[in-house]
């Protein structure tokens, strides 16, 4: 298993300031599952209108986080991306409030090519507040590989 800091997180998303909705991965196993949190803090940008009287973290907030966190099954950085491209049967059971701490599990079910199809879990003290299934497009760096032509060995891209 491995866990990675705030700053590696930073330097492997594309994402930057105030659009990075996780603040460390606690589990990784790459291919097959990631676990990562989001503190929840009043200060975000979004509570004084997502409610004034009684702020809950943003549904499409959440989706974000998962899909940030999906993103580690993979080793992403430099030239590996992976993007959010789609969402399924999202449900959200209890509203998660300022003062949280959100972990996020996503289990990778399958891949077909580019395309992780994942099964996430986002939990508060142990209670599941949302569920759904992500699939995420990975953007892989070009690699050249060699293929031998009539005795000649030749550079080909992917």
């Amino acid at each position: 298993m491995e866990m990675l800091t705030t700053k590696s997180i930073l330097s492997a998303l594309p994402h930057s300031h105030p659009f990075v909705f996780v603040d460390r991965i606690i589990e990784r196993v790459l291919g097959e599952y990631v676990k990562g949190v989001k503190a929840v803090s009043y200060n975000e940008s979004y509570f004084p209108g997502h409610f004034s009287d009684g702020p809950i973290l943003p549904a499409v907030v959440m989706i974000e986080a998962a899909s940030q966190v999906a993103g580690f099954l993979v080793d992403i950085g430099g030239d590996c991306m992976a993007r959010i491209v789609g969402v399924e049967r999202f449900q959200f059971q209890k509203a998660v409030e300022p003062g949280c701490l959100l972990e996020i599990e996503v289990r990778q079910k399958s891949r077909r090519r580019n395309v992780i199809f994942a099964d996430t879990i986002l939990s508060v003290e142990g209670e599941k507040v949302a569920s759904g299934s992500l699939q995420i497009y990975v953007k892989e760096p070009d690699v050249k590989k060699t293929e031998t032509v009539l005795g000649e060995v030749n550079e080909v891209e992917r």
